[in-house]
C-alpha cells in the first residue's frame, strides 16, 4: 500500500505554500507511518478533526477552526473520521493501534458544531467517511451548511442538496477541485449560489518558481 516516499515528501514539502485554511485527514495521510506525519505534515498544514487525535501530542490536530475572511465573513470548519478507515494500516503494521485515537464520530462532531454555533456565518464539515457514514451524517446530524466529502472516490458534477445542507465530492487523487459559491444574505444566513467541478490541467498552469525550487531540492 505504500506510495513513493520521495513523491510524498515532495508533496508534503509544498503543503505549507498552498494556503490551506483547514485540512481533513484520511487513511492516505498515514500510509508512510506516523513518523512521516510528524516530520513532514504536522505544523505545515492545519489538521482538523472533531474526533481524531494522536497519542504523540506533539502532532497537533484542531477540533475545529474559525477562519475570518477579508470581507469579515467567518467560516467554521470541523472534520469527522471513522476508525474503520485506518484498520488496514494497523493490520499491516504501517501504524499501531496506539498511534491514533479515533473517538465516537458523530458525538464528537456534534460537540464541535455546538461550539461553532452562533460564532460563524457558514459552517463546513470535512467528512472522511464511507458512503453509509455520509448518509448517517446527512440524515442525523444538523448544525452545518456544507459537507465536503472524501474517501469513496466518487465525484459530483452537480451539488446535492439535502434539506438545507449542501453535499459535494470532488473525486480522487486531486485530479479535480470544487468551487462552491455562497452569499450571506441581509438576515445573516448563508445562501448557496453555485458549484463548479474544475479539472486541473497542469500544462496550462503557470509554474511557481518557489514551488519549483522546493521540488528540485527534494529530488536531489
Amino acid at each position: 500500500m505504500k506510495s513513493s516516499l520521495n513523491d510524498d515528501e515532495i508533496v508534503a514539502g509544498v503543503y505549507s505554500f498552498m494556503g490551506y485554511d483547514a485540512v481533513g485527514m484520511g487513511d492516505q495521510e498515514f500510509i508512510n507511518g506516523i513518523g512521516f506525519v510528524k516530520n513532514n505534515i504536522s505544523g505545515k498544514i492545519p489538521l482538523t478533526s472533531s474526533n481524531l487525535e494522536f497519542s504523540d501530542k506533539s502532532i497537533k490536530v484542531e477540533k475545529f477552526r474559525i477562519i475570518q475572511m477579508k470581507n469579515g465573513i467567518k467560516v467554521g470548519v470541523t472534520g469527522v473520521n471513522f476508525a474503520s478507515d485506518f484498520k488496514y494500516l494497523m493490520r499491516d503494521n504501517t501504524i499501531k493501534e496506539t498511534d491514533i485515537i479515533v473517538d465516537k464520530a458523530f458525538d464528537n462532531l456534534k460537540k464541535s458544531l455546538a461550539e461553532l454555533k452562533g460564532k460563524c456565518d457558514l459552517i463546513v464539515v470535512l467528512a472522511n467517511l464511507n458512503q453509509e457514514g455520509l448518509v448517517k451524517l446527512l440524515d442525523n446530524v444538523d448544525g452545518y451548511d456544507l459537507v465536503l466529502a472524501g474517501n469513496n472516490g466518487e465525484e459530483f458534477r452537480y451539488a446535492r442538496r439535502i434539506e438545507n445542507k449542501i453535499y459535494l465530492q470532488n473525486g480522487r487523487d486531486g485530479e479535480k477541485i470544487g468551487k462552491a459559491v455562497y452569499e450571506i444574505k441581509n438576515d445573516g444566513r448563508p445562501q448557496f449560489v453555485s458549484y463548479e467541478l474544475i479539472k486541473i490541467n497542469a500544462k496550462k498552469i503557470k509554474r511557481d518558481a518557489k514551488i519549483e525550487k522546493i521540488i528540485k531540492d527534494l529530488e536531489k
